[in-house]
């Protein structure tokens, strides 16, 4: 009698159960894709236009090699913030001039079934400028920065990424006579293009 009341009980109990536990699996969160990424990328950069307040605009001197490393980091499905920094060697006349880009921001990934994936990007920071010898004085200029870049998965860790990126940085008076000669320089402009080409580490 006693093991048929257990058995009964049992029973009931697991009915009750299933439903709970069906519930539960429902309404369980969804699998979490958390990861860090770091990429190091070489490219080129190009002044696409510069205005050094004297309402003279300047399309550019060529090409500059370039190298950047970035930070990527998961924060939602398709969606990762970005920490980039980004450094070119320009020579304007007899003036070195590194122009440095420390950016924050965010990339939306547009990805499929296949190795490849598409992504945009936004980004706000600063442009570090910073003349070689005692001519010029170093500045920093706040600029903002969008991307639309291509990534090749190649295994589950490793990945080649391309990236082509425009900056947009606001010179205000004195910032811009590190690009210009003359004692009339005041506010302006620089914006320049980079395509940048690495690879990229998932942990």
């Amino acid at each position: 009698m006693k093991i048929r009341q257990q058995l009964i009980s049992a029973l009931v109990l697991s009915t009750f159960s299933i439903p709970v536990l069906a519930e539960r699996l429902v309404s369980a969160e969804p699998y979490s894709n958390d990861y860090v990424t770091v990429t190091g990328f070489l490219g080129s950069r190009l002044d696409i236009d510069f205005d050094d307040g004297t309402g003279e605009n300047d399309p550019g001197d060529g090409l500059h090699f370039s190298q950047a490393i970035a930070l990527n980091w998961n924060y939602k499905e398709n969606s990762e913030g970005e920490l980039l920094f980004s450094n070119s060697l320009r020579t304007d006349g007899d003036q070195d001039i590194y122009v440095q880009y420390l950016h924050v921001g965010g990339r939306i990934l547009f990805t499929n079934t296949t190795p490849f994936s598409t992504s945009i990007a936004l980004g706000l920071g600063g442009t570090y400028i910073n003349p070689e010898g005692n001519k010029y004085e170093s500045n920093l200029a706040f600029s903002a920065s969008m991307a639309a870049g291509i990534r090749y998965q190649f295994t589950d860790q490793l990945a080649l990424r391309s990236d082509l990126r425009v900056y947009a940085t606001l010179l205000r008076e004195g910032h811009s006579e590190s690009f210009c000669s003359g004692d009339d320089c005041s506010d302006g402009y620089l914006i320049e293009g980079e395509i940048l080409t690495g690879i990229e580490y998932k942990f």
